[in-house]
């Protein structure tokens, strides 16, 4: 496959590489310059592959969503609607992961990772999508999560209440197969009964989840959204930590202290940000009324945003998940929820594009993708325009590559295609 296009970012660099062209062979990319250096022969050397020029698109990695639920549909109703889907059995299930990942690769999230679906579900269809069986992104997979006994996401957890429960946990997800951790440091928002404010553990209790993961060599991800959940992540070394909302009983309230301590320890912070709360305030000023849960949401907003940008603005950080699956916030949104990053955070579109590409993928522990060089998988999309002037162009696909292979065309008057 040859692909043309007017630019190229490669996921690292802050210039573009004008005038582009990326060559890939057997899942890789194996050329990258100008076009000017393919010469005029280059379609008689490629007659048996096929060749884009996209002429004014800008060709860039795939992007990386570090926070889903595959199993979730992003309805209103979305407890009621997965009991349901549960309840009828694990194809059921099944086939909303599907869907949901198909919805994700056809706007350019060519890596995903998933923080909690039942290792039933999540470990055969990674199976089935390394094996080429199935397209999607590449599935990065904690499987069933940690959590207390009726704790935040039971329903896809193994609940446990004790620092020797977590450990055993911990050593069951690795016998499972899960590529990192996921454990609930705090309540949360969707589960009925449980407060975000509230700490699930103990600081002993995270440390000990951290401890037999390293020992196992898994990476953990913390979701915390209460301070002293985020405190307890921090002490205990997490990988990431999910949300890091700096939830009091009094409301939102940035931590110096803990934020420093993140900076220092290189804790990645996943902050869950979509474009869900802008459309649905934007739709009804009276979204959160009869809520409270989300009305305390929509009034820490701004605070929220602000707090990312100081924990930037301190060397943290940020790798960008939307938290996919939860209500309002849909797997194919995602180029549209990074937009939220440069609005409403304030980072540059060239930030937020490392986010979610070259620093997405040092989190994950992956050098293969989220750059475009010679020699790396190729997972890449392009978009019509130029995303680091304007992120609103990602959400303009025009062709998607998973390991190699073509997942999304939307082919324009003004392109050429020779197969």
């Amino acid at each position: 496959m040859l692909i043309k296009a007017a630019r190229l970012w490669d996921g690292v660099s802050p210039e573009l590489l004008h005038n582009a062209f990326v060559r890939i062979q057997g899942g890789q990319i194996v050329a990258i310059g100008r076009q000017e250096e393919l010469g005029e022969s280059s379609e008689g050397q490629t007659a048996e592959a096929e060749v884009y020029d996209l002429g004014d698109c800008t060709i860039l990695p795939g992007l990386i969503n570090m926070h889903a639920h595959i199993t979730f549909n992003a309805s209103q109703t979305l407890l009621a609607d997965y009991f349901r889907e549960k309840e009828a059995g694990l194809p059921t299930l099944t086939l909303r992961a599907v869907d949901n990942l198909q919805r994700a690769l056809r706007v350019g999230v060519t890596t995903l990772r998933d923080c909690g679906t039942l290792n039933e579900v999540i470990f055969p269809v990674r199976a089935a999508i390394e094996s080429g069986l199935l397209a999607g992104p590449r599935l990065i997979a904690s499987g069933t999560t940690i959590t207390t006994t009726g704790g935040h996401c039971y329903y896809f957890g193994h609940e446990c209440d004790n620092a020797d429960e977590i450990r055993k946990a911990v050593r069951y997800q690795h016998k499972a197969g899960a590529d990192f951790i996921k454990i609930f440091a705090t309540g949360g928002n969707l589960t009925p009964g449980s407060d975000p404010v509230v700490s699930q553990y103990s600081a002993a209790e995270m440390l000990a989840a951290t401890e037999e993961a390293r020992k196992l060599g898994k990476g953990i991800a913390s979701h915390a959204h209460g301070t002293e959940g985020v405190r307890s992540s921090v002490a205990a070394r997490v990988t990431t930590i999910e949300h890091c909302t700096f939830m009091t009983s009094g409301g939102v309230e940035y931590d110096p202290e803990i934020a420093e301590e993140i900076a220092r320890a290189g804790i990645y912070v996943v902050p869950t940000l979509s474009i869900n709360l802008t459309r649905q305030i934007q739709a009804n000023p009276n979204y959160a009324k009869d809520n409270p849960k989300i009305a305390r949401w929509v009034a820490t907003r701004e605070k929220r945003a602000e707090n990312f940008r100081r924990l930037v603005n301190l060397g943290v950080t940020l790798v960008s998940g939307s938290d996919s699956g939860i209500p309002g916030v849909t797997f194919d949104d995602f180029p549209a929820d990074l937009s939220v990053t440069v609005k409403e955070v304030g980072l540059s579109p060239y930030q937020t594009l490392i986010s979610a590409t070259s620093n997405a993928a040092k989190a994950c522990g992956f050098s293969d993708t989220g750059v475009l060089t010679s020699g790396k998988r190729a997972d890449l999309l392009v978009v019509a325009g130029n995303p680091l002037e304007n992120i609103e162009a990602l959400q303009a696909t025009r062709l998607v590559v998973a390991k190699g292979r073509l997942a999304f065309h939307q082919p324009q008057t003004s392109e050429r295609v020779i197969a």
